[in-house]
C-alpha cells in the first residue's frame, strides 16, 4: 500500500529493527541500557527481551526464526526472541598472534619533538614514546633512554649543560617529571610524585637548579630539580600556552598570559621576592619572551603593526603580517643598538643591570628594524636574533609563503635569509650550529654559517609489546578524559568504576582496533557528542587506487555489453568538479557502450572497475561507440577521478537549486554548506557572492558536519543595511556596508533547511540564525552537539583522542 506507521515512540533510542517470521524485535535504551525488545504487530503491545543492566546489547541481527546474536561485553550471545532463551557462546580462533607480537621497529618516521644540544654534537628526538640521543655525524651511537612500552615519554628537555634530560612520563600511573643523563649510562629517575594533572613543557632554568612546568588547566609551576617539590607561581591563561623561558642568570622567569581579551601580555616572575610583574602592555598581543645572554633585554614578538590586508569581494580587512620585534630595555642606562647613531664602543663600557627596574618598564620597549611580518618562533643569542617566518593561513590551499629560517644580526642591523622551507629551530648555546625542522619533516644542520647538511634519522629504533602498550593507551584516554572533559563531574558517572569496567576487557583485545573500540565504548559512557578515539597502529593495508569515470554503467543483458546510463554532470573549470565524460573534445553520450578500457575488452562477464584498478588520476583509454560493436567505435582518453563523491553532492546541489529557481519563478537563490570547514566557506563564497541580489535565499545547512566558520558566514547573513548608494553612471544601486566587487549586504528573505545530520557547528549556525530572527528553519532538530572537540596531543602510537573540552550557552 506504499505506506508507513510509526510502531514505537518513546522517549528514549528504540534502533535495529529486526523482521522476523517471529514478530518484529529492536533494541532500545528505554531502562537506561541498550536491551532487545519485542513488538506485537497484533496488539501493539512492546515486550522486554534481555534485561541486562550496567551492559548494553550491541548489533543485534535476527534471521527468520527469530534468533537474536548480539555482542555483549565483548562476547556474542543468541536469544531466542519468542521465549528469550538465551546462549552465550564459546568461540575459540587459532590465530598466530602477529598483531600482537612483540617486534623491533623504525621510527624516524614518527618523530614528534627534536631539538639540539648545547654544544650543538647531538640530536634528541622524541619519536613513538620513547627518547633518542642521536650524533649529530654520521657513525656515533644512537641511544634511546627509556626503551619502554609501558610509558609514553615526551616533552623532552636538555640541561643547561646538557648533560640532564628532563622529561614527562607516565611510567607511575600519572603525569610526572622525570630526569635521564644524556649519556644514558644510568636509568631515568622519578623527579616528582603525587599529581594527577596532566603536565607539559618542562624548561630549565640555567645552572640546571630548577624547571619550569605548565599543566592542563593553564597554570605555571616550578620545580626543585633535586627534591622534587613543585610550586605554582603563576598562570597562563590558557593550557596551551607553552610560551615561557629563564633568564641568563636563572632568577627570572619570562612568561605570556593570554588575557580575557585573547591577547598576550608578558609577565616576569621573580624567584628571589616571588613577586609577579607586567612587563608589556595588555593593548597589544605580545608573545615568545627571549633574553638576550648579556641580560639588557628581553626580546619578544608583538602584534603592533595596522596595515591589513583588503578583501578582493568584500571591502573588509584581514589582519596579516602584523608581529613585529621588539625588546625590553631590563635597566635604565641601558643603550639602544637599535638605532643607526648607536655607540658601540660606549656600550661595551656598559654594565648590564643586576637586577631588573621594573618601574616604568613597559615604555622602555624598543622596536629592532625588521620589517613586520608573520613570525612563529623568535630566539635571542649575543650577537644575533634567529626567526621562523611563515605565511598567512588560507581555508582548502597552502599557504603562498614559504617558511623560512631569518637570522638578523645586531651589530649589522640587517635580516638574512638562512634556509627555506623551515618550520622550526633548535640552535646550541652560542648559535654556531643551528638544528631545523623543515616542512617536508626532514631535518638539516647549519654549523659555523656553512650549508645545511641532512641530519638521518634512520638509526631511531625502538622494540614495540603491543599488549603492554594497549594497556598504557588505554590508561592514557582514560586520564584525557579526567583531566579535559569540560565539566569535572564527567556528567555525574563514577570516571573510576567506568575504568574498571573497560580495563577488565582488556585482556580480550586482539588488535589495535580493537582496542580503539573498547576505548570509544568507555567514553561513550559519557553520553556527549564529539567523544571519539582513532588512529594508532592499526596496521591495515592499502586500498586499490580504483579510478572512476564520473558516471554510471549499466549491464545491456541482450548485447552483454555495459552501457553508459548516466553521465555525472560536472564544472570543469573547477578541478574539484571536474566530470571525466564531459570535457571538451570527449563527447561520449548517456546510451553509448563502453567496449573496452585501456585496451581490454569489457564483458559482461567482466567487472569494469576491475580494469580500472590503480587508475585514478591517470589517464585511460576507453573504446565507445553508440552500439554494442566494435565496428565503428572510437578511442578517447580521459584522466580518472579517485572517486565520484564530489560529483555525486554537485548534482545534488544543482538538482536543489534549479528546484528552487523553478518553484519561485527565478525569484529565489540557493545554496548548500556542506561544512563549517574548507569546504563550506568554498561553497558559501561560490554561491552566496553571485546570488547576493535574490529576492530571497534558501540556506541549506542538511548534513553539515560543523568546523569553525558559522561566525564568517552568519556576519554576512545577518549584517543590517544601513544605507542604499546611488552613483551616476552606475545603473544598480548598491548598499551599505558596501561591497568592493559586489554590493556588500543581502537585503532579500532568508531561510535556513536544517535535518537531523546538521551537527556541531552547524548547531550552532542553526542555533543562531534562529536566534538573529534572520528568517524562519524548516526541517528537523539538529543533532545538538555543541560541546565542543579539544585535541590534547597525540597517544603512544601516534594514535588521536578528542576530548569534549569546551561547551557552548547562549548569551543570557
Amino acid at each position: 500500500q506504499n505506506t508507513a506507521r510509526n510502531i514505537t515512540s518513546n522517549i528514549r533510542t528504540d534502533r535495529d529493527p529486526m523482521w522476523t517470521d517471529k514478530g518484529i524485535f529492536f533494541v532500545s535504551d528505554r531502562d537506561d541500557y541498550l536491551n532487545i525488545y519485542a513488538f506485537d504487530d497484533a496488539t501493539n503491545a512492546v515486550r522486554q527481551v534481555t534485561h541486562y543492566s550496567g551492559s548494553d546489547v550491541r548489533w543485534a541481527s535476527a534471521d527468520a526464526d527469530g534468533q537474536i546474536v548480539y555482542e555483549l561485553d565483548g562476547a556474542l550471545h543468541v536469544v531466542d526472541g519468542a521465549t528469550g532463551d538465551d546462549t552465550k557462546l564459546a568461540i575459540s580462533v587459532a590465530d598466530d598472534g602477529l598483531a600482537r607480537r612483540a617486534e623491533t621497529i623504525k621510527v624516524g618516521d614518527r618523530v614528534e619533538e627534536a631539538s639540539l644540544s648545547p654544544d650543538g654534537k647531538h640530536a634528541m628526538f622524541v619519536a613513538r614514546g620513547d627518547i633518542f640521543i642521536a650524533p649529530i655525524k654520521p657513525g656515533g651511537i644512537t641511544r634511546n633512554l627509556t626503551r619502554t612500552s609501558t610509558a609514553h615519554e615526551r616533552g623532552a628537555n636538555w640541561s643547561d649543560d646538557g648533560e640532564t634530560i628532563a622529561f614527562l612520563s607516565d611510567a607511575s600511573g600519572e603525569e610526572e617529571v622525570w630526569l635521564a643523563p644524556a649519556d644514558g649510562q644510568t636509568p631515568p629517575r622519578q623527579l616528582t610524585k603525587g599529581h594527577q594533572i596532566r603536565l607539559y613543557g618542562p624548561v630549565w632554568a640555567p645552572g640546571s637548579k630548577r624547571l619550569a612546568v605548565r599543566d592542563n588547566e593553564g597554570f605555571l609551576h616550578v620545580v626543585d630539580a633535586k627534591s622534587g617539590a613543585m610550586t605554582k607561581i603563576g598562570s597562563l591563561g590558557l593550557w596551551y600556552n607553552y610560551d615561557y623561558s629563564w633568564s641568563p642568570n636563572g632568577r627570572y622567569l619570562a612568561y605570556t598570559f593570554a588575557g580575557p581579551n585573547f591577547f598576550g601580555a608578558i609577565h616576569v616572575w621573580d624567584s628571589k621576592t616571588g613577586a609577579d610583574h607586567l612587563v608589556t602592555d595588555p593593548q597589544f598581543n605580545s608573545r615568545n619572551p627571549s633574553w638576550d645572554p648579556k641580560g639588557r633585554f628581553l626580546y619578544f614578538l608583538s602584534d603592533r603593526t595596522f596595515a591589513p590586508q583588503m578583501g578582493w569581494i568584500e571591502w573588509n580587512y584581514v589582519l596579516d603580517r602584523a608581529a613585529g620585534v621588539y625588546a625590553l630595555a631590563l635597566g635604565t642606562s641601558v643603550s639602544n643598538p637599535f638605532t643607526a647613531y648607536f655607540d658601540a664602543d660606549g656600550a661595551k663600557k656598559q654594565k648590564p643591570p643586576a637586577r631588573i627596574n621594573f618601574a616604568g618598564i613597559t615604555k622602555r620597549v624598543m622596536r629592532l628594524p625588521i620589517e613586520a611580518d608573520t613570525y612563529t618562533q623568535m630566539q635571542a643569542f649575543e650577537d644575533k636574533l634567529l626567526l621562523i617566518k611563515s605565511g598567512p593561513f588560507y581555508y582548502g590551499r597552502d599557504s603562498d609563503v614559504t617558511p623560512s629560517l631569518v637570522s638578523y644580526s645586531i651589530a649589522d642591523r640587517k635580516t638574512n635569509t638562512m634556509l627555506e622551507g623551515a618550520r622550526y629551530f633548535s640552535a646550541s648555546k652560542d648559535a654556531s650550529a643551528i638544528f631545523v625542522r623543515k616542512t617536508n619533516n626532514a631535518y638539516q644542520l647549519i654549523a659555523n654559517a656553512e650549508d645545511p647538511v641532512s641530519v638521518s634519522t634512520d638509526t631511531l629504533t625502538m622494540r614495540r609489546a603491543p599488549r603492554e602498550e594497549w594497556a598504557t593507551i588505554f590508561n592514557e584516554v582514560w586520564r584525557r578524559y579526567r583531566d579535559f572533559f569540560y565539566v569535572r563531574n564527567m556528567h555525574g558517572y563514577d570516571w573510576q568504576a567506568l575504568r574498571k569496567k573497560y580495563a577488565d576487557l582488556l585482556d580480550d583485545v586482539g588488535d589495535r582496533s580493537d582496542l580503539n573500540y573498547l576505548m570509544g565504548e568507555m567514553i561513550g559512557e559519557l553520553n556527549v557528542s564529539h567523544a571519539y578515539v582513532s588512529g594508532g597502529d592499526l596496521r591495515r593495508p592499502d586500498r586499490p587506487n580504483t579510478g572512476t569515470l564520473g558516471a554510471r554503467l549499466t549491464l545491456n543483458k541482450k548485447s552483454n555489453r555495459y552501457q553508459i546510463s548516466t553521465i555525472l554532470e560536472g564544472q570543469n573549470e573547477e578541478p574539484l568538479y571536474r566530470s571525466p565524460l564531459t570535457e571538451v573534445g570527449v563527447n561520449v553520450s548517456a546510451g553509448d557502450y563502453l567496449l573496452a578500457i585501456n585496451g581490454v575488452p569489457l564483458t559482461g562477464a567482466d567487472n569494469p572497475y576491475a580494469l580500472l584498478r590503480g587508475q585514478a588520476g591517470k589517464p585511460v583509454e576507453l573504446l565507445v561507440n553508440n552500439k554494442p560493436s566494435i565496428s565503428g567505435a572510437r578511442r578517447v582518453m580521459v584522466q580518472a577521478l579517485d572517486t565520484d563523491r564530489n560529483l555525486i553532492y554537485l548534482n545534488w546541489v544543482l538538482k536543489n537549486k534549479r528546484r528552487v529557481a523553478e518553484a519561485s519563478n527565478g525569484r529565489l537563490g540557493y545554496l548548500h554548506i556542506p561544512d563549517m570547514g574548507a569546504a563550506g566557506i568554498r561553497e558559501f563564497i561560490k554561491g552566496y557572492y553571485g546570488q547576493i541580489r535574490a529576492e530571497g535565499m534558501v540556506i541549506d545547512v542538511r548534513g553539515n558536519d560543523g568546523g569553525s566558520t558559522s561566525q564568517m558566514i552568519l556576519n554576512r547573513l545577518t549584517s543590517p543595511q544601513h544605507f542604499t548608494g546611488f552613483t551616476r553612471g552606475q545603473q544598480f544601486p548598491t548598499t551599505y556596508p558596501w561591497g568592493y566587487n559586489t554590493s556588500g549586504v543581502f537585503t532579500g528573505a532568508l531561510a535556513t533547511l536544517a535535518n537531523e545530520d546538521t551537527m556541531s557547528d552547524g548547531d550552532a549556525f542553526t542555533w543562531s540564525f534562529k536566534n538573529a530572527k534572520r528568517g524562519p528553519v524548516i526541517g528537523k532538530r539538529t543533532w545538538g552537539g555543541t560541546v565542543g572537540i579539544g585535541l590534547t596531543g597525540p597517544l603512544l602510537d601516534g594514535g588521536t583522542v578528542y576530548v569534549p573540552q569546551y561547551a557552548l550557552a547562549d548569551a543570557q
